[in-house]
């Protein structure tokens, strides 16, 4: 399935990109000769479509599903791809720099007007970054590079920490730069940016203080989906929590998600269901991912500071207070962290090699 959305996908992009203004496409017997006028060597061609495909970051059985299609349809990507660098260099917009420096100027217009309220009004800016947000889910790996080592990750995490210290009057803005950083990790460069990058993650979690219910979820859907991309991921985001805290004033890192999970959000029941539940996607992650997959004392340490604060009560209020035989996704994750907890108990049962009663958060840079 996979294969074939990726196919569809690249047939989509031909489709659009090969149509001229006049909404002419270009025929199979025009296209056919241009395959032998322009280009008649098969080996150049083959190589031309590899380059393409280093650009799209897919993984080895997807490379061998496309690398298997026939000439011409490989020769129809190739005109696809010249169509589209056409397109970008004549509006000069389409290079991963170009939004690097628009966030650095947007960013620079911020700072000189600090004495002012921070309120963005100009829906062009929000449209643009809202673009912003869309072309790095679809763009080239070396799109992203140039992107990224144009310092692009930086400019939006400064940006969403002028949205962070301005509260609800920067929400407008803050919703398309989470956007932006979630889908960053949609590609292996991009998450191994953000995951290096402690700054971008500290803004992630202290935009929790948002109150755009939008906002909240984001910010925990980028948090939750590190604590599972590798070992390192899970640790990175343990301390954009310890860190943010500080800046809270809060005593426990853990003491925001908690107070979130008790609280209503937004308008409507339904939108307290979606920052519960993405609430419980990240407690569950932290509890799962990572360091905590294999280590029994890890796990338990990492939980008792969620029992410290009052979680089962309130997970106890949340279930209290929904309908009876109401089974939603928010149910299941609230499933899932009872039975976790009671399986590490029965297996704690078994060991007395360390005192499962202690008030003290686990050192998790040595307990590795």
């Amino acid at each position: 399935m996979l294969l074939l959305a990726i196919k569809n996908l690249l047939n989509l992009i031909i489709n659009v990109t090969t149509t001229t203004k006049t909404n002419k496409t270009i025929n199979s017997s025009s296209l056919n000769s241009s395959i032998y006028q322009q280009q008649n060597n098969i080996e150049s061609i083959e190589q031309t479509f590899l380059k393409i495909l280093s650009d799209l970051d897919l993984n080895e059985e997807c490379q061998a599903e496309l690398i298997s299609q026939p000439l011409e349809w490989k020769w129809k990507v190739i005109i696809s791809g010249n169509e589209r660098q056409k397109q970008k260099e004549n509006i000069k917009e389409g290079g991963g720099d170009y939004y690097a420096k628009y966030l650095e100027k947007l960013l620079l217009n911020i700072e000189e007007e600090e004495e002012k309220d921070f309120v963005i009004e100009n829906n062009l800016v929000i449209k643009k970054l809202e673009g912003l947000a869309a072309t790095l889910r679809t763009e080239s790996f070396s799109w992203l590079e140039q992107f990224l080592g144009a310092g692009g990750l930086e400019m939006l995490q400064r940006l969403l920490n002028k949205c962070n210290s301005r509260g609800s009057s920067a929400e407008l803005i803050a919703l398309p730069l989470l956007c932006s950083i979630r889908a960053l990790l949609n590609s292996t460069i991009g998450r191994h940016w953000v995951q290096e990058s402690a700054e971008a993650l500290k803004s992630v979690a202290w935009a929790l203080d948002l109150q755009s219910v939008r906002c909240k979820v984001i910010s925990l859907e980028i948090l939750s989906g590190l604590c599972f991309c590798a070992e390192f991921g899970h640790r990175a985001v343990l301390k954009a929590l310890t860190q943010v805290k500080l800046l809270r004033g809060e005593r426990t890192r853990f003491q925001r998600l908690i107070d979130d999970l008790f609280k209503e959000h937004g308008n409507t029941p339904r939108d307290t269901a979606r920052v519960r539940l993405a609430l419980m996607s990240l407690i569950n992650a932290l509890l799962k991912g990572g360091a905590a997959e294999h280590s029994l004392e890890y796990r338990i340490h990492l939980r008792h500071e969620f029992l410290m604060l009052g979680i089962v009560q309130v997970l106890e209020q949340i279930r209290s207070a929904a309908p009876e035989g109401s089974g939603s996704a928010l149910d299941d994750h609230i499933d899932l962290f009872e039975m976790m907890r009671q399986e590490d108990e029965q297996e704690m049962q078994s060991t007395t090699t360390f005192d499962s009663g202690s008030a003290s958060p686990i050192d998790f840079e040595i307990l590795q």
